[in-house]
């Protein structure tokens, strides 16, 4: 493994009841779901690997991770009622952004939870909500970043192809990215309020790859439409301007237009 067991565990201890380092795994995602469905209380947990056999994106699809990923999920038990943390992935999604960006890698968010790099897809979030069994709601936060280059593949749906960190992975520490990385999802949702969103709105302009641009959105259920993207509004929706009309959205796919995804460079 790259990573410095040993100093990984002892560090990551300090922030997490329970931390699990392993060389492979179905889903890590699914092995802290089963944990915290089997324990009677709350539970902070985190857990990394260095291979996954049955990684999930969203919407279900597989994810196929790169020879060398950081892969991780962390289950953080939830103070509040579980309406409360509308949105919260989007604040993940930015304390991500920020963690990678002090660390000199230019990522921005694609809209909902994609991490953007050099035109293409470097790693993705993965949210997910399992109940203790007295009822405590767990948020289950997956992360995957490839390392280096995935194998050549496009992915027909969402009509882009990955990235990877290749030209920094060398003078990456690793221990230390992923510890901050692990931590600062945790404060996140420790610290997720009613405020929350409204303060990210403000600021999202700044992490979001395609914002004012035009982009394509398809719906969970309807055709493809050419729109500007404006951004989120203070419930986390997306702000898209069709014309003279303007529509909010919670879910759906969006991607760069085919133009944008032909230039050379970060094209955020």
């Amino acid at each position: 493994m790259f990573l410095n067991e040993r100093q990984l565990f002892k560090d990551l201890s300090s922030i997490f009841d329970m931390v699990f380092i392993e060389e492979e795994t179905g889903s890590t995602n699914d092995d802290i779901k089963r944990l915290i469905k089997h324990s009677s209380n709350s539970l902070s947990c985190f857990k990394t690997v260095e291979r996954q056999f049955a990684g999930r994106g969203t919407h279900g699809k597989n994810w196929k991770n790169a020879e060398k990923s950081m892969l991780f999920t962390v289950g953080i038990p939830l103070a509040k009622s579980l309406s409360l943390y509308q949105g919260v992935t989007l604040c993940i999604g930015y304390e991500l952004v920020t963690v990678l960006q002090k660390r000199y890698i230019d990522v921005r968010l694609k809209w909902p939870n994609d991490l953007w790099y050099k035109q293409g897809k470097l790693g993705g979030i993965l949210v997910e909500v399992v109940h203790s069994q007295d009822r405590i709601p767990h948020l289950i936060v997956g992360v995957g970043i490839n390392l280096s280059k995935p194998p050549m593949q496009l992915d027909n749906v969402a009509g882009y192809g990955a990235s990877a960190v290749t030209d920094l992975y060398e003078i990456l520490d690793c221990n230390a990215l992923l510890i901050e990385l692990a931590g600062a999802i945790k404060r996140c949702v420790d610290a997720f309020d009613e405020s929350s969103l409204e303060i990210l709105r403000l600021k999202w302009k700044d992490i979001d790859c395609f914002y004012n641009q035009s982009v394509s959105y398809t719906p969970v259920t309807g055709e493809a439409v050419t729109v500007l993207n404006e951004g989120i509004d203070r419930l986390g929706r997306l702000r898209l301007r069709k014309g003279d009309s303007t529509l909010y959205v919670m879910d759906g796919v969006i991607r760069p237009m085919k133009k944008d995804r032909e230039n050379d460079g970060f094209g955020c």
